[in-house]
């Protein structure tokens, strides 16, 4: 009230050509003083990671991590902020899809100011050759399979553009080369045990067992389920032909696809800020055990995204609070990697008479 007083007192005392100048500088003295003489900043990131899923249960295994946890629904989407060790997290139901991924993850960079942008979640295997069900993959790159003009029953793909019509630096999203190499450092020390399920069984959208099934369990996947680096292929197709998923996968070393990945990561790069994801493999393309499979595995790909993402937080953590430098051991080798890459020169491009038979929409 003094320094408001004296601002008045100062302004009625000088000359009218004077005043606004004589205004603004009182102004400013005034808002230190209030401020107990310290300069006003910018903001700076006050988040660890925004970390974006699509559906409840991945929410909820990624969320229920978090100590000192708040949860709301804003905007039409579930948000969730707490704390892992000294780090503060946001998570986001995003909704599956493209469209809601982008958006969502625009609202969070907004919202909480992240230092990194996450993707978590649950994917499916483009090829049992590469990965099976209860592996984990962490993205090197991703990109929309589905994205470009159809011309004579083939999909000629485009690259995406920025929302200002530039060209992003290629039709790839990459991961954050050194944070992906310690993530899968980390979870190289998880135990990752083989699922087993009654398979060929009817599951309700939750997971949940129809009763009725009297088939023994058997086991799903690898004895030992692997983590390791390869790419993603996102779209809003449901891609559920291994012919379909063979075009996805020729000459992109493919080896998961999903529904959110590379638009989180374009979101991202328009932002400038680090990008990870990781995708638990749930069904694959083809499986024997058909699409109901997805809806089984919940309970077991859920409870392996929480484990998954419960090792990966403090590599996150670490990331943002040490300043460091890419150095010879964040480089991927080739043991890091699902498949090894190969010359798509050297292969044949498959045929796809009819995309709109290969593809179906969700």
């Amino acid at each position: 009230m003094p320094a408001l007083l004296a601002l008045r007192a100062n302004i009625e005392s000088s000359p009218t050509t004077m005043r606004t100048g004589s205004v603004l500088a009182s102004l400013a003295l005034v808002l230190l003083s209030t401020l107990g003489g310290s300069s006003v900043q910018a903001k700076g990131p006050s988040y660890a990671a925004l970390i974006v899923t699509a559906v409840d249960f991945e929410f909820r295994a990624v969320s229920d991590l978090l100590t000192e946890r708040t949860e709301e629904t804003s905007g039409g989407r579930q948000w969730a902020i707490g704390r892992f060790g000294h780090e503060r997290f946001a998570v986001v139901r995003a909704g599956w899809g493209k469209a809601h991924a982008a958006a969502a993850t625009s609202a969070g960079i907004e919202r909480y100011s992240p230092s990194i942008v996450v993707m978590a979640g649950v994917g499916g295997g483009i090829s049992p050759r590469h990965v099976s069900s209860g592996d984990v993959v962490i993205a090197k790159s991703t990109f929309q399979h589905d994205l470009g003009q159809v011309r004579a029953g083939s999909l000629e793909t485009w690259s995406p553009q920025t929302p200002l019509e530039k060209p992003y630096s290629g039709e790839f999203f990459q991961g954050d080369e050194r944070l992906a190499k310690q993530s899968l450092t980390a979870l190289q020390t998880l135990r990752l045990s083989p699922w087993k399920l009654k398979a060929g069984c009817q599951c309700e959208p939750d997971g949940t067992l129809i009763s009725g099934c009297t088939v023994d369990e058997i086991e799903i996947g690898r004895q030992r389920p692997i983590a390791c680096i390869g790419n993603i292929a996102t779209g809003d197709v449901f891609v559920v032909d291994p012919k379909a998923a063979a075009v996805v996968s020729w000459g992109t070393d493919a080896v998961a696809v999903d529904m959110e990945t590379a638009a989180v990561a374009q979101e991202a790069a328009t932002r400038g800020l680090p990008f990870l994801a990781v995708r638990v493999i749930a069904d694959t393309v083809g499986s024997p055990f058909g699409e109901t499979l997805y809806f089984c595995l919940k309970p077991l790909s859920g409870k392996r995204l929480s484990d998954v993402l419960r090792a990966i937080l403090p590599v996150i953590s670490d990331y943002v609070s040490v300043t460091q430098t890419a150095a010879n051991g964040d480089a991927f080798d080739e043991r890091d990697y699902c498949l090894v890459a190969k010359n798509p020169a050297k292969l044949e491009k498959p045929s796809l008479p009819d995309l709109q038979h290969e593809l179906r929409v969700r």
